[in-house]
C-alpha cells in the first residue's frame, strides 16, 4: 500500500459551513469519514426524509453543504477517507482512502486539530444481532436500508424509547407497516417524560395503530435463512416481523485517542464516556479541539457539570466556536440552552422542549383534550430550567420565546 505525504500543514477542521473564508496562509483539510456525502444535518433523516417528503440529501430540507462553497472557502475536502491513527508527537494524522477502490495512505500534519468524529448507534448485543434486516437510524444509507422495507403490510419491531425510535416508528406506521414498539423500561423517553406526560403520548402513539411493548427485554433475534423473523423477549414471547431496526442510542466515537493525552470523562446525565472540552472547545492539549457529539461541555445551567448535546444546534455552534478560536476572533464562553423537538405531521402531533428538567415538572393544561400540555421544570432555586409543549392539532409556538425565558431563569 502507498504512503503519501501531504506537505502543507492543515487545520483539520470537521464543520467547514461554520467558518468565515480562511486567511490566505491557512489551509484546512476536511475528512468525510467513510463517507462518499458532502456534510448534511441529520434531523430530517428521521422527520422528512424516511417519508420520501425530500427526496435527496442534497435539497433544502437536509441543510447540505455543496461542495462550491467547501471550495471557495479553500477547504479541501477528502471523501470516503478514514483517519486511521494520529502521530500525536509529530503532529501527523495518517488518513486511508478507498474512494477509488485500492486502499491508499496519506499523511497530513497538522497546526490545529479538530476532532468531530461524532457518535455511532450503540449496536443491540444479543444472539442473532447480524441478520439481515436488522437496521439502524443514523445515516441516509441508514434511512434508505429502512425506506426499502417500508411497504405496507409489513411487519416491524422497534426496539428502543427514545426519540429516534419514536420518530421511525411512527414513521413506519404512517406507511401502513405494522408496527410494534420494545421498551425495555416502564415508558417512552423517560429521560425527558415522567409518567403522565408519557402516558399523554403513548395514547397518540396506540390511537394511530402502534403497539408498545413496556417493560421487555430484547434476549435474542431469531431468524429463518439470512434474514430476522422475529425478536424474542425476556420470557419466552416472540414478536413476528420481517425488520428490526434498533435505536437504543448512541456512543461518542474515541478510537483515536489512544496515547493521545487528551482528557475523556463521563456526560454527568447519562454516565456516557466524551472528550472534555473547556466553553470554548478547547481539549486539555494545546490546538486541539472538539465538537459536536462527541464532545462534554461544562453547562452552566447545570452548575458547571460536563454535558453532551446531541443536536443539530450544538453541532452548528460549536463548530462555529471552535473555528473562531482558531482564527483568533473575539468570541464569549459557550452557554447554549439545550433543545429538543419532534413531530408526526401526518398525526398533527409535536412537542418541542427548552432547557433542562429537574425533577417533577409542573403540567399546565389538560391531557384529555388535543390541546396538550405545557410542562415547567424548576431548579432548586425556583429559577426556570426547562420548558415543553406537546400537542395534538395545535401549533406548538408557546415555545418560540421559551428559549429567553430559559437562559433568564425566569421565577
Amino acid at each position: 500500500m502507498q504512503t503519501q505525504k501531504i506537505p502543507t500543514p492543515y487545520t483539520l477542521h470537521p464543520a467547514p459551513c461554520t467558518l468565515p473564508p480562511a486567511p490566505t496562509d491557512c489551509r484546512i483539510l476536511f475528512v468525510r469519514i467513510s463517507q462518499q456525502a458532502v456534510p448534511y444535518e441529520r434531523p430530517a433523516l428521521t422527520k422528512s426524509y424516511i417519508k420520501g417528503k425530500v427526496q435527496s440529501p442534497k435539497l433544502g430540507g437536509m441543510h447540505c453543504v455543496q461542495l462550491e462553497e467547501l471550495m471557495r472557502r479553500r477547504i479541501d475536502v477528502k471523501l470516503c477517507s478514514k483517519a486511521i491513527s494520529i502521530d500525536w508527537e509529530k503532529r501527523e494524522v495518517l488518513l486511508q482512502s478507498t474512494r477509488f477502490g485500492d486502499a491508499m495512505e496519506e499523511v497530513a500534519a497538522f497546526k490545529h486539530l479538530v476532532l468531530a468524529t461524532g457518535s455511532s448507534p450503540i449496536m443491540l448485543d444479543v444472539p442473532g444481532a447480524s441478520l439481515g434486516n436488522v437496521l439502524y437510524a443514523k445515516t441516509v444509507v441508514d434511512i434508505d436500508r429502512i425506506k426499502k422495507q417500508m411497504v405496507p403490510g409489513k411487519r416491524a419491531v422497534v426496539v428502543g424509547g427514545g426519540y429516534i425510535a419514536m420518530e421511525v416508528g411512527a414513521a413506519l406506521r404512517c406507511a401502513g407497516v405494522e408496527t410494534t414498539i420494545v421498551v425495555r423500561g416502564d415508558r417512552l423517553n423517560p429521560r425527558l417524560f415522567n409518567r403522565n406526560m408519557s402516558t399523554f403520548i403513548e395514547q397518540v402513539y396506540t390511537d394511530h395503530g402502534v403497539k408498545i411493548q413496556k417493560e421487555r427485554t430484547v434476549v435474542e433475534l431469531v431468524g429463518s435463512g439470512k434474514n430476522v423473523t422475529g425478536v424474542k423477549l425476556e420470557g419466552g414471547a416472540v414478536l413476528d416481523c420481517d425488520f428490526v431496526v434498533v435505536g437504543i442510542g448512541s456512543a461518542a466515537n474515541m478510537d483515536l485517542l489512544e496515547g493521545s493525552g487528551v482528557e475523556t470523562g463521563a456526560c454527568s446525565a447519562t454516565g456516557k464516556p466524551g472528550i472534555v472540552v473547556d466553553e470554548y472547545f478547547r481539549t486539555n492539549v494545546e490546538g486541539v479541539y472538539a465538537v459536536g457529539d462527541a464532545c462534554l461541555f461544562p453547562c452552566k445551567k447545570a452548575g458547571g457539570k460536563l454535558v453532551q448535546d446531541l443536536h443539530v444546534l450544538h453541532a452548528r455552534e460549536s463548530g462555529r466556536k471552535a473555528a473562531r478560536v482558531i482564527l483568533g476572533k473575539p468570541l464569549t464562553p459557550y452557554d447554549p440552552i439545550p433543545h429538543q423537538y419532534s413531530s408526526v405531521d401526518e398525526w398533527g402531533f409535536a412537542w418541542r422542549f427548552w432547557g433542562l428538567t429537574s425533577g417533577e415538572p409542573i403540567l399546565i393544561g389538560n391531557m384529555t383534550n388535543d390541546d396538550g400540555w405545557y410542562a415547567l421544570w424548576f431548579d432548586q432555586e425556583g429559577k426556570l430550567c426547562g420548558a415543553m409543549h406537546c400537542a395534538v392539532d395545535v401549533e406548538v409556538r408557546f415555545l418560540a420565546g421559551a428559549r429567553g425565558h430559559v437562559r433568564a431563569g425566569a421565577g
